[in-house]
């Protein structure tokens, strides 16, 4: 856990630095986001950062079953995998293709958010993180209560 925590503080780190993201962000216009330059990320970003980044384990060894092949993450071995930062922040010189898209928003009640991602490189996979931080259920205490609704959808236009 505290590797996690130590990984938490250089994903926020990153997108503080001027040498990182901003200069990245600068290099390219592909969404306003990067106009801003450093900023300080949301708990909630971090978090997506985090779980985006998950790159597969390989194999298990546990108490109960001496060896198991794992898969594609997640799955209940794994979780999502090992924190793999390379799979998400982009730096120069090691990635040429810019590929993050990081938007922090509020929505208000029944305030819905559509995205519109164009692939111009089919070999390239296509993975998507959405994360959200509940606002803290002040109506019912001790009761578990739906917040939010969350709808995903990725569709394939031909």
């Amino acid at each position: 856990m505290l590797a996690v925590a130590g990984i938490a503080a250089q994903i926020r780190q990153y997108f503080e630095t001027p040498q990182f993201w901003a200069s990245t962000c600068r290099q390219t216009a592909l969404y306003p986001r990067c106009t801003d330059g450093a900023f300080a990320p949301r708990g909630a970003t971090v978090k997506a950062v985090l779980i985006h980044s998950g790159d597969a384990m390989g194999t298990y060894a546990g108490s109960k079953e001496p060896y198991a092949s794992l898969g594609t993450p997640p799955d209940f071995y794994q979780g999502f995998g090992l924190v793999y930062l390379q799979n998400v922040l982009p730096f120069t010189g090691i990635e040429t293709v810019l590929d993050l898209f990081v938007e922090e928003v509020t929505l208000s009640s029944w305030e819905q958010l559509q995205y519109e991602v164009v692939v111009t490189d089919v070999t390239r996979p296509v993975k998507a993180t959405v994360v959200w931080m509940d606002p803290l259920n002040t109506v019912v205490s001790g009761v578990c209560v739906v917040v939010a609704q969350l709808c995903f959808e990725l569709l394939l236009l031909s």
